[in-house]
């Protein structure tokens, strides 16, 4: 009875003794996890002093306790009970933070031609160009958009575009997006002559590099016109930047071929002021040359420059 007793009591002091160890390793394993802070090494660290000083600087090492900083060409070590707040700024919310409030809203055209982005789903507005054309554009679908307008009243065109992301990670986070577009214009005869000489149909494909803020874009078109008596087919670059919340510069060239020979060549610069939420107004300047000599039109080196004035309203 008596060695039955020992026995208990030594297994008893032993599941103490392996209780007891098992507690502390767990504390120690909890202490060691609070220690260790999980925050990436390229992070930016915002370290706000009692006295409201901010400062910012790489993440370098940090525990539980402090943390050090490369601000500069030297490193500062701050013990974390003596700041008053530590923000955070990792690479990603860098590349996500907005350039600006709100997007340019001529993002989806240069002058005249357009880039790979279209409106909104939803978004309805209207581009006119010295007040004698109007394009009015609807957003269908998020990869959809249709759009209808006229020239000199009785000209009526329409174009169906369909955009599409590609990816959002080219060239250091750069978004690539591309589009086509299937255009026809056609005029209204209310004379009866059956003239149809104005009367065309084409196409134009292009690939936007950049954002709704700033972006080029390269495209390519093609479009058959009765007036020049065949096709004519070319391409274009465009690009623009958001200065401020309010002006934008946009830049173009295009150059088409017609019969492998004859061209015409046309550059644009504008600026577009927005002048509130729902309209903004574009000022530039335009140089176009050609050399056009064919049945119907005979120009052969002529060049003019142009002032630009674009009126854009969304509803």
């Amino acid at each position: 009875m008596y060695k039955r007793q020992q026995i208990c009591r030594l297994f008893y002091h032993n599941t103490l003794r392996l209780s007891f160890a098992l507690v502390v390793l767990i504390l120690n394993t909890d202490y060691y996890a609070q220690n260790q802070v999980d925050h990436h090494s390229d992070s930016i660290a915002v370290i706000t002093t009692f006295d409201r000083q901010e400062i910012r600087g790489i993440l370098t090492e940090e525990d539980r306790y402090s943390i050090t900083i490369e601000t500069g060409n030297e490193l500062r070590t701050f013990y974390k009970n003596n700041v008053y707040n530590i923000r955070y700024i990792t690479r990603e919310q860098i590349f996500d933070t907005k350039e600006f409030e709100n997007p340019n809203p001529n993002y989806a055209r240069y002058c005249f031609m357009p880039s790979s982005f279209i409106s909104e789903k939803g978004e309805f507005n209207t581009i006119s160009h010295y007040f004698i054309t109007a394009n009015s554009k609807v957003g269908l679908h998020e990869n959809i958009e249709f759009s209808i307008g006229n020239f000199l009243l009785f000209n009526l065109f329409s174009s169906l575009t369909y955009s599409k992301n590609i990816t959002n990670t080219f060239l250091g986070r750069r978004s690539v997006t591309a589009a086509a577009s299937i255009m026809g214009n056609y005029l209204i005869d209310i004379n009866n002559t059956s003239s149809n000489l104005l009367n065309g149909w084409g196409g134009n494909a292009r690939i936007t590099l950049g954002n709704k803020n700033r972006n080029s874009t390269l495209g390519f078109i093609g479009y058959n016109l009765n007036v020049i008596g065949g096709t004519f087919y070319g391409g274009y670059l465009g690009s623009q930047v958001k200065l401020s919340e309010r002006f934008t510069l946009a830049g173009e060239s295009i150059g088409l071929t017609i019969d492998n020979v004859q061209f015409i060549f046309l550059n644009s610069i504008i600026l577009n002021w927005i002048r509130n939420s729902n309209e903004d107004w574009s000022l530039g300047i335009i140089y176009a040359g050609n050399n056009i000599q064919n049945n119907m039109i005979n120009l052969q080196n002529n060049s003019i420059i142009v002032p630009y004035l674009g009126y854009q309203r969304k509803f």
